[in-house]
């Protein structure tokens, strides 16, 4: 079942419907029947209200003042308190339980829909856990570890799919006026449930218990009257489970229906199973009950497709002379109705229909007969053929006056206008679908294409680095093969001019760079917005390929995001302005437009222009490159013409924060073009960028982070007295949300959770009750969200208003998930608390939860339970200070000396040779070594 760590535990097997969140209501009609009947007491400040039955005290918090929904519950006993509370997505109930007179933490138990008990921890007198019980699949079990638990559940088979929410069961009968279902499962289950999901109509199932493990399920009458499917879905421990038959794959295609009506009734009612395999009642009419066999196995490709006058003809990956009974068709309308396709002849794998003898939007399938008497039914798939036809045309790419120009010549017969031209943006899947212009003459399709009509994700990035790929497609538009199904990218090929430049808007002027993707060669373009005059001087570097000319001094280009001056980038610099001995002439690339101008007051004269005249001329010279991000970021254009010279730059990767456990080497793994010497802060980074990143022992740095001189300088003028009562909530952001729209976005685990933080009573009463200050800052790429974190108590800061270093500095305590930022504010010795917004870290919890000075927390009371019990320390500490050394070894302020020394080492030849000649004699010494212990 592949379980990780406790949080999938406790999700996947209370696995509930939304419907858990009745479990409150449930919980209190099944112990205190009549207690809405009770007298209560209101507490209209608390939000809550309070009765007593039977010698209980039941306390129920509601949500908020103007909510009748139950936040969490908490009864005392004579011997107990326990609270009730759901878990954070609402799939299981969680029972806290407290020695009354101690207040000492007992156990914990988690309930599922049916309120039973399936998983406890047990606690020590020191609140640790001592042990866990384990309700499953209806057995008892005990555990002393957590790795013992996993270690179980990770080696029993199950036939219970909790995530799909499905039951696998063993037999599955039919006599003809129910189903017999035979399974030890069954012993659980005691509903059943039809499910029309066309109209998503319910209706309960008649159950029948034939021994311990059968079961008899019938149907109502008037299922004969709605020609649809119904899904059985069978109550599980009080979750509703779709149901499939143990070893589906394995039964003959033709054997996965059992007709369950009589031979001559008409509707007729068959059992099969949908394209989830989920056992599915058919009702269908007598005639398509004939021709009806399930979906088997793949495709059936199209090899060729020719016009030959009124006809079309069709060569599939087929011999139809081996088989018999060969039918075509396709399926309309909500209930699938089968529609034949009539063919005109059929030679060997060869098929001529009419033209248009098939309806556009709808694929078409053929059935057909093997020698064994068995029937296969499967799509027709022009898949294969189209790619065929887009990558063995001869593709170009032209300039014209006001626009650009694609021109296709193909080498097959099928009427050239059937193909659209798509340019798909690879980030946000938006396309532009252009038609062609044909030549009768040569057969030549030309589709003509403005960048103002390119999908951009969020208007166009004149100014700052745009990273925005566009990929070339063609669509199929053949009618009846399918509109908006079938796309093939196009092939790159070494005809293609590199560049392709025109007017844009005004002074710009727009520069696009077709490439072939690395994998396949594939057809996809970049696109470069210039002034003319910088466009003009580029043009010219090409023509005269300017040598590098070495000045006085070195050429430093310190670069963050072309936007930004905020980061280690930033620190670096201001440090080499204030230095008189270093060697380098420094200068600092910035966007026009960039919010951080203010950040480098007083140093324009060393400040150049993002794609500028004067950017062109600087990476032209330049010596070496200190980044923090891509040292891409550094050039105003990625072409291959300016690889030349960026192969030549030395490059220094600064990075932005100390390394975590999220594998990098993606990213940043070992690349010349990448960086030639990597900074780290620890040995266990160091030992990161070797192992798993590629890294030589000699290129990679242990010198500290440059901005951390300023942060272990600085944090003393804001002493605990002052930041004692600042929280910052800063989280990190998520790969693929950063494109969503706004209403998308909101419906993501990040935001919802975060939102429900933000709202929490819990937190706004702590605020007002503490005279808090709670910021919450988004990360950059997250920051175009600002806008929808709205909380009257919480104010959401924009990066324009602050840096990340500053806001470290003056905050007391920060709440964040698993941001690098948090190592950072640990060094400060101020506490963190990783609170999780949804699941990005369930697979690497035990891994992080060993270098994170700090434990994690997965729910909003604990979290502000541990944040209030901070507050109320004398001093405000990180929790886990012996951790710090794997996360900052030299915890000084010398760290940009040590970075300026690597610079000039760097930079060093002789010493640069001398590096690579001791690590490949290294190499060698312990290859013969290796050798000679082979030989004793």
């Amino acid at each position: 079942m592949n379980f990780k760590n406790m949080a999938q535990v406790i999700d996947r097997l209370g696995a509930s419907e939304k419907s858990v969140t009745n479990n409150y209501q449930q919980y209190l009609e099944q112990h205190f029947g009549n207690w809405e009947q009770l007298p209560k007491i209101y507490d209209d400040n608390q939000r809550q209200y309070q009765f007593n039955s039977a010698g209980v005290d039941v306390v129920i918090i509601k949500q908020g003042r103007s909510s009748h929904e139950i936040k969490r519950i908490k009864l005392v006993t004579k011997q107990e308190k326990i609270i009730i509370a759901l878990n954070r997505r609402k799939n299981a109930t969680l029972f806290k339980f407290y020695q009354l007179e101690t207040g000492q933490h007992l156990r914990d138990e988690y309930r599922d829909g049916q309120n039973r008990t399936y998983l406890t921890y047990n606690f020590d007198q020191n609140e640790r856990i001592k042990s866990y019980q384990l309700n499953f699949l209806d057995q008892d079990y005990d555990f002393q570890t957590k790795a013992d638990l996993l270690a179980f559940l990770n080696q029993v088979e199950t036939p219970v799919d909790y995530q799909k929410q499905m039951l696998e069961i063993q037999q599955v009968h039919s006599d003809k006026t129910g189903l017999i279902l035979d399974d030890e499962l069954l012993k659980q289950v005691e509903e059943a449930r039809w499910v029309d999901h066309q109209q998503q109509a319910v209706a309960s199932a008649n159950v029948q218990t034939i021994d311990e493990t059968k079961k008899e399920i019938t149907w109502p009458d008037n299922f004969e009257m709605v020609v649809t499917d119904y899904e059985l879905q069978l109550l599980f421990r009080g979750i509703y489970f779709a149901v499939t038959q143990n070893g589906i794959e394995k039964i003959p295609v033709n054997q996965r229906e059992i007709r369950l009506s009589a031979e001559v009734a008409n509707p007729v009612i068959k059992l099969a199973y949908s394209h989830q395999q989920h056992l599915v009642l058919k009702v269908m009419d007598e005639q398509a009950a004939l021709n009806w066999v399930p979906l088997s196995g793949s495709p059936i490709f199209v090899l060729d497709v020719t016009e030959i006058g009124p006809t079309i003809q069709i060569k599939l990956a087929l011999v139809l002379a081996k088989v018999r009974n060969v039918t075509f068709f396709q399926k309309i309308g909500a209930g699938e109705q089968e529609v034949s396709v009539q063919s005109l002849d059929v030679t060997d794998n060869l098929i001529i229909f009419q033209k248009h003898a098939w309806l556009d939007d709808h694929e078409l399938y053929v059935r057909y007969q093997q020698e064994n008497g068995n029937f296969q039914q499967k799509l027709v798939s022009f898949s294969q053929w189209l790619r065929a036809v887009v990558q063995q045309s001869n593709i170009q790419l032209e300039t014209k006056q006001d626009h650009f120009e694609l021109v296709m010549q193909m080498q097959q017969t099928l009427t050239p206008i059937d193909l659209s031209l798509a340019i798909r943006n690879r980030g946000s899947k938006e396309t532009l679908y252009l038609s062609a212009g044909v030549s009768a003459a040569t057969g030549q399709q030309t589709y003509q294409f403005d960048v103002h009509q390119f999908p951009f994700t969020a208007g166009i990035t004149r100014d700052n680095y745009d990273g925005t790929i566009y990929d070339f497609l063609f669509r199929l538009d053949y009618p009846g093969v399918s509109v908006g199904k079938y796309h093939a990218r196009a092939k790159w090929n070494h005809n293609m001019p590199e560049e392709l430049s025109n007017a844009y808007e005004g002074d710009w002027q727009v520069l696009l760079n077709p490439y072939g993707t690395s994998n396949h060669q594939e057809l996809s373009l970049r696109t470069y917005f210039l002034s003319k005059e910088a466009l003009t001087f580029y043009q010219s570097v090409k023509k005269q390929q300017i040598s590098h000319n070495r000045n006085a001094r070195l050429q430093m280009v310190i670069v963050e995001s072309p936007d930004r001056a905020q980061d280690n980038g930033l620190a670096f610099f201001k440090y080499l302005m204030h230095s008189t001995t270093q060697p380098f002439d420094v200068k600092y690339v910035l966007t026009a437009d960039s919010a951080d101008w203010k950040n480098l007051a007083g140093y324009e004269n060393h400040v150049v222009i993002y794609k500028s005249k004067e950017h062109f001329e600087l990476m032209a010279h330049v010596d070496l490159v200190v980044h923090t991000n891509s040292s891409f970021y550094a050039y105003p254009v990625n072409t291959s013409f300016w690889q030349g010279y960026q192969k030549r730059v030395k490059k220094i990767f600064l990075q932005h924060g100390i390394m975590g456990v999220r594998d990098l080497s993606r990213l940043y793994g070992r690349n010349p073009m990448f960086t030639n010497r990597y900074i780290v802060s620890s040995q266990r980074e160091q030992q990161m960028a070797v192992q798993q990143m590629g890294y030589r022992p000699y290129e990679v740095a242990l010198t500290g982070l440059a901005r951390f001189d300023e942060l272990l300088r600085y944090h003393a003028d804001w002493p605990e007295d002052k930041v004692r009562q600042r929280i910052l909530i800063m989280p990190s952001w998520r790969k693929g949300q950063d494109h969503l729209e706004p209403d998308e976005f909101m419906q993501t685990d990040f935001y919802r959770n975060l939102m429900e933080l933000l709202i929490n009573p819990d937190l706004t009463g702590l605020i007002k009750r503490e005279h808090l200050q709670v910021d919450l800052y988004l990360h950059h790429n997250f920051q175009r969200y600002n806008q929808l974190f709205e909380s009257s108590e919480v104010h959401v800061i924009s990066e324009k208003e602050d840096t990340v270093q500053n806001l470290l500095i003056n905050h007391g305590l920060l709440i964040t998930d698993f941001s690098s930022v948090a190592l950072d504010f640990a060094l400060q010795n101020r506490p963190v608390f990783y609170y999780q917004l949804d699941d990005s870290l369930a697979q690497k919890e035990e891994q992080v939860g060993q270098l994170f000075p700090g434990p994690i927390y997965w729910q909003i009371g604990e979290l502000l339970q541990a944040v209030e019990v901070s507050l109320q320390q004398n001093h405000l500490t990180v929790a886990q200070p012996d951790k710090l050394d794997d996360l900052y070894l030299q915890r000084d302020t010398n760290a940009n000396d040590r970075i300026l020394a690597t610079a000039e080492a760097l930079m060093d030849t002789k010493q640069h040779l001398q590096n690579i000649y001791e690590y490949h004699l290294h190499k060698l010494k312990r290859k013969i070594k290796h050798l000679l212990k082979k030989v004793r």
